[in-house]
């Protein structure tokens, strides 16, 4: 059994991972310069590929990884290792984690679309322009070679580690489908761009319902190095293409990759779609996590809410801790004034 003390000291630790991530970034973001000074000239047309490569680099291993290795060297840190390894054989059939693989980017790609929608509709009524940063590759080697390691393979490794393989397996002891949310809460806000923190919400709880079924980290790095991937190969095919000066006769080549691209992510949805609705009707019994034992790594504890507490309640005491408030309005607050147009 869990106390409300216990748990606002979980959400305290998570949030101070939080907030020393957003620290180290910040010291990180001094040393980018010089970095990238020591391979290119400021005036060099490699300059902005060669300091995204380095951010990349200093914000995953010193930000994140930071983070990581210092809440593995407290005491819930420690007592998480006890758990199955993150990368343990899922705990579910190939045919679930398919389904649910789909369905995961049914739900992902449909909220990106009606993230922009929404959007869209705001600056029509407001008049107001927002601001998003623009992950389109330049055309050279370099930029390409920065989104391919960054967004396709440090992104998921990191973030999935630390909000699923971490942050969430160490909460599951409180409650399952509250922890979910706010992992995926938080997963969102974390990116601190508004045109992600809708599409990045859904995609973190519904990966995060899927780690808490399968008790493997598996599943949650395939759907997030897939979706990267398709959004890394775009920042690319995008960035061959001079957009202002398109002429179809001559970039028709160019376009065609754009065209599978959009085919391929329609054709997720779809087939998504139907599994979900598919899943809805045969196996409803699917979502249910309540009655489940998980096995947190803590001595003689599988799942149980704390002093059978609802769902609602480990929610709203989770989100009551000091730590937790000041972290949710930086990341919110950043979100906002990124959004105006102010230099991240």
């Amino acid at each position: 059994m869990y106390t409300k003390k216990d748990i606002i000291k979980a959400s305290n630790l998570n949030s101070s991972m939080l907030l020393f991530f957003l620290g180290a970034v910040t010291l990180a973001s001094l040393a980018f310069d010089p970095v990238t000074r020591l391979f290119t000239e400021k005036d060099s047309q490699y300059y902005n590929s060669v300091y995204n490569l380095v951010a990349y680099t200093l914000q995953y291993f010193i930000g994140m990884g930071g983070a990581l290795i210092i809440f593995y060297c407290t005491k819930t840190g420690k007592e998480v290792k006890n758990e199955r390894p993150l990368l343990a054989k899922p705990q579910m059939p190939a045919s679930w984690i398919f389904r649910h693989i789909m369905i995961c980017f049914f739900i992902t790609y449909s909220t990106v679309y009606i993230s922009n929608f929404i959007f869209v509709i705001l600056e029509q009524i407001t008049g107001i322009k927002l601001y998003a940063p623009d992950f389109t590759a330049e055309d050279n080697i370099i930029s390409k070679l920065a989104n391919v390691l960054g967004l396709m393979f440090l992104a998921p490794v990191f973030e999935e580690t630390f909000f699923r393989g971490s942050m969430l397996r160490s909460n599951l002891r409180f409650g399952k489908w509250s922890m979910i949310v706010t992992a995926g809460i938080f997963f969102g806000l974390w990116h601190m761009n508004y045109a992600q923190t809708l599409y990045t919400m859904a995609m973190g709880i519904y990966a995060g319902f899927i780690y808490a079924k399968t008790k493997s980290l598996i599943p949650t790095l395939i759907i997030h190095f897939v979706f990267n991937t398709i959004g890394t190969i775009q920042s690319i095919v995008v960035g061959n293409v001079d957009l202002d000066n398109l002429n179809l006769s001559e970039d028709i080549m160019k376009l065609i990759p754009i065209e599978l691209l959009g085919f391929l992510i329609i054709a997720l949805i779809l087939t998504g779609l139907i599994l979900f609705i598919l899943e809805l009707v045969n196996h409803r019994d699917s979502y249910k996590l309540d009655d489940e034992p998980f096995q947190s790594g803590y001595e003689n504890d599988t799942f149980q809410p704390a002093n059978k507490m609802s769902e609602g309640k480990v929610l709203a005491i989770y989100f009551s801790a000091p730590v937790t408030i000041i972290a949710t309005i930086i990341l919110l607050g950043s979100t906002i004034v990124f959004a105006f147009g102010v230099d991240a």
